[in-house]
C-alpha cells in the first residue's frame, strides 16, 4: 500500500511538471453576530454564510498551445447547477485564441473599479453591501443577495445598467488579435443555451456577444454588442478607462438597447461613472449610475457610491462605504407619488493582505426606501458582520 501512495505521488508530481498545472482553493464564511430592523416588536437575528468552498485548478499542454481550467465549488455558485465550471482552450497562433466554456465570474467584463472591483474581496462577504452592481431588484438589496424584483414604478438601477459585466453563459468564445492593440472578441453561448433546450441556430446565434476592444496608451476604449435573442433585439455597451494619470483611474460606460424591428418600446439609457484615486496610505473610490427615461412610463433614477479608505499599516486597513440610491416617479404616475430613496453607511476594517487571507468586521446600516412596515414607514435594517477570507 505505501508503495502504491508513494507512486501515485510521483505521478502526480511528474503530472504537475509535464502540463503545468496550478492548484488552489478559496474559503469565504461570514458570521452576522447580531442584525435586526426598525420595524415595531421584531426581534433581534443572527446568522451566516458560506460563500464560496472552492477548489480550482488550471494547466498548459503542447508548450502552451492548449490549456483548461476548472473550478468546484461545494457551495454550488458555477455555471451547473452542480457547482462546476470550466473551460478549454486552444492557440494555434499567437492572433487567435478558441476556447469551449466559460468562467461564471464574467469574461471580457468592461466596468473598471465600478463592479467587483469596488470592494473587491469584501464584496463576496457579509461585511458590506454590493448590491448596486448586480441588479437585485431595488437600489439597495433587502438582505445580501435577496431583495424584490423591481421598485413600484417597475424599474431599477444597477451600475451594470451602463457597463459590459462580461458573459456569464457557457459556449464558444474567439479572441483575435490581428495586431497587439486591437482585440475582436466572439462568443456564442452554445452550452448554456442547450442545456435550457434551445437548440435551434437561429436563436444561439442571435444571442452573440461581439466585442471590440481597443488598449491605447493613455487607456482602454471598447464596444460591446450582445444579443437577446430571436425578436428580442441587443444591447449595446460602450466604455472608455482612463489610466494614463498616476494614481488616478476613470471609468466611463453608456448602455442601451437595440430594438428589434417589429419592437416599437423606447428603452432607458443608461450612463455610469466611476474613479478611484490614491495618495500614499489614502484611497478613495466613486461609483454612479443614471438610468434615464426613454418615456413618460419611465423613472428617472440615480446611485452613487463613495469609498473612502486608509492603510493604517501592511496588514490593517480602515473603509468607509456610502452610498444613496434614488428612483423619482415616472410623469404618468398619480399625483402625490413620491420619490423612493435608499441609503447605506457602512464602516468594515480589513486585517489581512490585501488580495490574500484576511479578517474582516464592519457595521451596516441601511434602507431601501420603500415602506414596507406595519406603520407604512421606511423599514431600516443593521447587522454586525465577520468574515474570513482564506486563499490558498
Amino acid at each position: 500500500m505505501k508503495k502504491l501512495i508513494a507512486m501515485a505521488v510521483v505521478l502526480a508530481l511528474v503530472a504537475g511538471v509535464a502540463f503545468a498545472v496550478d492548484l488552489g482553493g478559496n474559503v469565504i464564511g461570514s458570521v452576522d453576530v447580531v442584525k435586526g430592523t426598525s420595524e415595531e416588536d421584531s426581534e433581534i437575528g443572527a446568522g451566516g454564510e458560506f460563500k464560496h468552498i472552492r477548489l480550482e485548478g488550471s494547466g498548459e499542454a503542447g508548450d502552451g498551445q492548449f490549456g483548461g481550467w476548472i473550478r468546484v465549488d461545494l457551495t454550488g455558485d458555477g455555471i451547473f447547477t452542480n457547482g462546476v465550471a470550466g473551460l478549454a482552450w486552444w492557440k494555434p497562433i499567437d492572433q487567435l485564441k478558441l476556447i469551449i466554456g466559460n468562467n461564471p465570474d464574467g469574461v471580457w467584463g468592461k466596468e473598471g473599479v465600478t463592479g467587483w472591483m469596488f470592494y473587491q474581496h469584501a464584496y463576496d462577504t457579509h461585511a458590506v453591501i454590493p448590491g448596486n452592481v448586480w441588479g437585485w431588484g431595488t437600489s439597495y438589496p433587502d438582505g445580501i443577495g435577496n431583495s424584490g424584483n423591481q421598485n413600484m414604478y417597475g424599474q431599477f438601477v444597477t451600475t451594470r445598467n451602463a457597463f459590459f459585466g462580461g458573459i456569464g453563459d457557457s459556449g464558444l468564445l474567439l479572441e483575435i488579435k490581428p495586431v497587439d492593440m486591437i482585440g475582436i472578441n466572439l462568443a456564442v453561448p452554445f452550452i448554456s443555451q442547450n442545456e435550457a433546450g434551445n437548440r435551434k441556430a437561429g436563436d444561439l446565434y442571435t444571442q452573440m456577444v461581439a466585442q471590440l476592444d481597443v488598449n491605447l496608451d493613455f487607456g482602454n476604449i471598447a464596444v460591446t454588442m450582445k444579443g437577446l435573442g430571436d425578436k428580442a433585439g441587443a444591447d449595446l455597451f460602450a466604455y472608455f478607462g482612463l489610466s494614463a494619470v498616476e494614481n488616478l483611474g476613470i471609468d466611463i460606460g453608456a448602455g442601451f438597447h437595440i430594438n428589434d424591428a417589429d419592437d416599437d418600446n423606447k428603452y432607458p439609457l443608461g450612463l455610469g461613472l466611476g474613479v478611484k484615486f490614491t495618495a500614499g496610505a489614502f484611497g478613495i473610490k466613486f461609483r454612479t449610475a443614471l438610468s434615464l427615461p426613454a418615456d413618460d412610463d419611465q423613472s428617472f433614477a440615480v446611485l452613487a457610491d463613495v469609498l473612502p479608505f486608509y492603510a493604517v499599516s501592511d496588514t490593517t486597513r480602515i473603509f468607509l462605504s456610502a452610498g444613496l440610491g434614488m428612483t423619482a416617479p415616472p410623469k404618468s404616475a398619480p399625483d402625490g407619488a413620491e420619490s423612493i430613496v435608499g441609503f447605506h453607511v457602512n464602516p468594515y476594517l480589513e486585517i489581512g493582505e490585501e488580495w490574500g487571507a484576511k479578517f474582516i468586521v464592519g457595521i451596516k446600516l441601511w434602507s431601501d426606501g420603500h415602506k414596507r412596515t406595519t406603520n407604512d414607514k421606511t423599514e431600516t435594517r443593521w447587522e454586525v458582520p465577520i468574515a474570513l477570507v482564506v486563499s490558498f
